[in-house]
């Protein structure tokens, strides 16, 4: 019994930690279309393509955290709101990138904080489906 219950709880980790690596992805992709499109704007239509999927990704992430919330960790709102922080995280790259031009990046730090910012909580997020896997394997 212990084995079918916890079972199902490994395979919810697992499904976001794949969620979780395909936003990472998504996110790297939707980057350089976004850099590239910064410096000649001739690639529009697939830069909103690129982010279309992220979005896209994005949810299926907070799908996942909802599942963990509600069946794993029974937090009613701990996972959604660790993904909801997640995404700020990359909203905040988008509107600063918007914001400001690339000459502007090649002189201050702020692109490059907010890109460390979004991989440290990428990796955050690891951990923290890692250490659950553990805790739930044994």
């Amino acid at each position: 019994m212990k084995q079918l219950k916890y079972g199902k709880f490994l395979d919810i980790i697992w499904t976001a930690k794949v969620e979780l690596r395909k936003v990472h992805m998504a996110e790297m992709d939707w980057y350089m279309a976004k850099y590239a499109n910064r410096q000649n704007e001739s690639n529009a239509e697939e830069l909103s393509l690129k982010e279309s999927v992220l979005e896209l990704t994005f949810n299926g992430l907070l799908d996942s955290f909802h599942k963990l919330d509600q069946i794993v960790v029974k937090d009613q709102f701990l996972w959604a709101n660790y993904g909801s922080f997640f995404k700020i995280k990359w909203v905040e790259i988008k509107w600063h990138m918007d914001a400001s031009t690339h000459e502007e990046d090649l002189h201050n730090m702020e692109l490059v904080h907010l890109n460390s910012s979004f991989s440290d909580g990428y990796n955050d997020l690891m951990q923290q489906l890692e250490e659950l896997e553990v805790h739930f394997s044994k």
